[in-house]
């Protein structure tokens, strides 16, 4: 083979390897399911004080049926790092659910919000106002559907709790 035409094998195989990949990565499962509505209780994080947070979540699949009960608790993970400490299923007064619900140790989510602040690279210009921190949980169903959901919270404090650790480096 000549070695000119070597670099353009090269480059053609290169292209086959990642269109490949784009149609694998593209065929691997359907989108995810979006929660109809995510809530952090508290809303508002005290760095200082960090107690359990709550999130109360609401999911329908796409015919508008209420799949919470389908909800798989071993699945569920705070930015896909913290496990909720528990989960239970509440209902309304007709029976049926009503919304998922995962309390997270607050310690863990005190130590998942320092990690997210030093990742930001954030300064405290203005240590008095709140942070604003988009939280996602994700988790699966029953027969293997994926779901999450995103609701920001505020937190407070975030200045007198100690520094942020640095970031790992890449």
């Amino acid at each position: 083979m000549k070695l000119r035409t070597k670099p353009l094998l090269y480059v053609a195989l290169l292209v086959l390897l990642m269109a490949g990949t784009v149609v694998l990565m593209s065929s691997t499962g359907q989108e995810p399911l979006i929660a109809d509505q995510l809530k952090f209780i508290p809303k508002d994080i005290d760095m200082e004080n960090t107690a359990i947070l709550k999130a109360e979540i609401k999911l329908t699949d796409a015919e508008n049926n209420t799949v919470v009960e389908d909800i798989n608790p071993s699945t569920v993970l705070l930015e896909g790092i913290v496990a909720p400490t528990s989960t239970w299923i509440e209902y309304r007064v007709n029976g049926k659910a009503k919304l998922f619900a995962a309390e997270f140790d607050g310690a863990a989510v005190k130590g998942l919000l320092w990690y997210m602040i030093g990742h930001m690279g954030l300064s405290m210009p203005k240590p008095w106002v709140p942070l604003i921190i988009h939280l996602t949980i994700t988790g699966q169903l029953g027969d293997g559907t994926s779901w999450e959901g995103t609701a920001t919270v505020l937190v407070s404090n975030w200045s007198s709790g100690g520094a942020p650790p640095p970031p790992p480096p890449p």
